[in-house]
């Protein structure tokens, strides 16, 4: 049974139409990824869900009640505006922390404002000490159990987004909603925030993700949504839509290369099986950098440094522990430069290391310059450039 149902949503600024005609469902448990171009009307959309932004037209309900009918104006009240969020949480692409409250008062405060409404209202709420150990838990559910007396400058990217994510889960939403939460990251900060992101898949939460990220989106949604101006083109399972899509605009945009960030083209592939096909992901990587017209001879030796540095990372998985490993590769055509940064949890290993796979180590040594490693907070961090 659907949780969320979209039906028709439209939204314009001025003569421009940003959505047209935009309508899904969104089960319990489950997961949406939207995928599309900058100006696609992906973020309008979220925002059209969270209420930020009135649509001009549809219908959205969730649970069977109807939040919002633009033929019904009792719908739109902005008295009843703060309780129909409350089905939402939202997850800014800026993190929007407070900077002068601690990383648990940014989590606890609007859920203690929330009680404090509910108790002058007479209905049920949370007690202090009830929102404080519930927010404890939560960051300590997302690795900030050691963070949350430091305030927000004190944080890295990642550790401020993940206070954002902790902060949205306070509020126990029936959907969550994330706005490209990766987007303001270093590539380095990117894989802690998307292991948060696919653990609560795991454990299912309901989700409504807009992302940049190809890979991500293949291995966390059960249901994809490419949107082009303003229109859904194609939506389907991710097999489907990312890997097999129908339509020749989906072709164009998914050949456009994963995503694209600060000049850089780039790949990303998620690993959490012993069995993982290496070949299988070499040949996307192929065709996603195709366009860029990489030199055979330099994409061969970039095949090969990653299906080293994997099968070296693999083989302790292979003993019974699920692998857990954020690759991403990426290119700048400007410069010509390839990096390569490998994100992996369990004991502190670095295959660069001498003694580590002897031949293998010699080889992946030989292929890659800049190599640095370093672990903390059980995750392996690995950065390498490809030589020229």
């Amino acid at each position: 049974m659907a949780i969320l149902e979209v039906h028709n949503i439209a939204k314009q600024f001025g003569s421009t139409k940003v959505l047209k005609d935009v309508s899904f469902s969104l089960e319990q448990g489950r997961t949406i990824a939207i995928i599309g171009s900058s100006g696609s009307g992906k973020t309008t959309l979220l925002r059209c869900l969270n209420f930020f932004e009135r649509p001009n037209g549809g219908v959205i309900r969730v649970k069977d009640e109807t939040l919002f009918d633009a033929a019904d104006p009792a719908t739109w009240r902005e008295a009843d505006i703060r309780k129909k969020r409350l089905h939402f949480g939202f997850v800014f692409q800026a993190f929007n922390l407070f900077p002068q409250y601690t990383a648990l008062r940014n989590v606890t405060l609007a859920v203690e404002l929330l009680a404090k409404e509910r108790k002058k209202s007479g209905s049920a709420y949370r007690s202090k000490n009830e929102i404080e150990e519930d927010a404890l838990m939560i960051l300590d559910q997302i690795g900030l159990s050691d963070k949350v007396g430091l305030y927000p400058h004190q944080l890295s990217g990642g550790q401020q987004q993940r206070v954002a994510i902790a902060r949205a889960l306070a509020l126990q939403p029936d959907i969550l909603c994330f706005d490209e939460p990766t987007s303001a990251l270093d590539p380095e900060l990117t894989g802690e925030v998307l292991r948060v992101i696919r653990g609560l898949a795991d454990k299912k939460t309901t989700m409504v993700i807009v992302t940049h990220e190809m890979a991500f989106a293949r291995d966390v949604a059960d249901h994809v949504i490419f949107l082009d101006q303003g229109v859904i083109v194609e939506q389907g399972p991710p097999e489907e839509v990312i890997d097999n899509p129908k339509e020749e605009r989906t072709k164009q945009f998914l050949a456009r290369v994963s995503h694209t960030a600060n000049n850089k083209a780039v790949f990303e592939e998620y690993i959490d099986s012993a069995d993982f096909d290496i070949a299988a992901m070499n040949i996307r990587l192929e065709t996603c950098f195709h366009p860029f017209g990489i030199r055979k001879k330099r994409m061969n030796h970039l095949l090969v440094l990653l299906e080293e540095l994997l099968e070296l990372l693999l083989v302790p998985q292979r003993k019974g522990t699920k692998p857990d490993i954020m690759l991403t590769v990426s290119y700048a055509p400007g410069s010509n430069e390839i990096e390569i940064s490998l994100h992996y949890s369990g004991p502190e290993f670095d295959p660069c290391r001498s003694g580590s796979g002897a031949s293998s180590t010699k080889l992946i040594r030989g292929l890659c310059t800049d190599k640095k490693h370093n672990y903390a907070d059980g995750k392996n961090n690995l950065s390498l450039r490809l030589n020229k």
